[in-house]
């Protein structure tokens, strides 16, 4: 039968060897990538666009970037304390303006304020604006109206002299422009060089810039180029 100390021994080696597993058990590891972005959602209604690991200068971090309230934010989570340790805001979204003015009262107050003949008319979607060419005496006008506003952003003009009328509309020329290259119509001219008429048309879809060049006469391609 043991003795009393030998039953006392035991006792305190249990007691420890329990103690060292509750400590190791409840011990707080650092965060995982899941657990920092469920840390972030609960205190954030954005949507995180990134979230990244970093260790740098003794710190265990993860660095994310969150949209929220038509702006991004950059937030840093210590991973080892568990915690949003900065939130600081990058940038505000541009928000799209609305287009209250339609395409019929562009081309009214192209006609009231220049007096002339509305050649071609098209809305360019990355300037929110109407691209306008109109005939006024022997005057070639190009404006750009605003969609939102109705106020005329810009203004070239360009004597026509004898130069022949163009067979090809803008609206046949980008059509034409747009077999060679998708996107958005950014930009169109009506050029010449050595006695020929062209339109130089830029469509952009995002990635690149395309420029097609289109004979005003016939419709044929001149040139392709491609910028990214």
């Amino acid at each position: 039968m043991p003795n009393k100390w030998t039953v006392l021994i035991i006792l305190v080696l249990l007691a420890g060897a329990a103690s060292l597993a509750v400590l190791v058990f409840f011990k707080d590891d650092p965060l995982t990538e899941a657990e920092a972005r469920t840390l972030v959602n609960s205190q954030y209604s954005g949507t995180i666009t990134s979230l990244k690991e970093t260790r740098a200068d003794g710190e265990h971090l993860f660095i994310a970037e969150l949209e929220e309230k038509g702006a991004l934010y950059s937030l840093s989570v210590d991973a080892e304390a568990g915690k949003i340790k900065e939130l600081k805001k990058i940038k505000d979204f541009d928000e799209k303006r609305s287009v209250s003015v339609t395409k019929t009262e562009a081309k009214k107050i192209a006609e009231e304020q220049y007096q002339g003949e509305i050649e071609s008319l098209f809305y360019v979607e990355s300037e929110q604006a109407y691209s306008i060419r109109l005939v006024s005496g022997k005057e070639e006008i190009s404006l750009k109206i605003d969609s939102s506003s109705g106020k005329i952003l810009s203004e070239n003009r360009k004597t026509i002299g004898s130069n022949p009328k163009v067979k090809l509309t803008e609206e046949q020329a980008i059509e034409i422009a747009r077999k060679e290259a998708k996107g958005e119509v950014g930009d169109l001219d009506l050029e010449e060089e050595d006695g020929r008429l062209y339109y130089e048309i830029e469509i952009e879809n995002g990635e690149n810039e395309t420029t097609v060049q289109v004979d005003a006469f016939t419709g044929a391609v001149l040139s392709v180029s491609v910028e990214d």
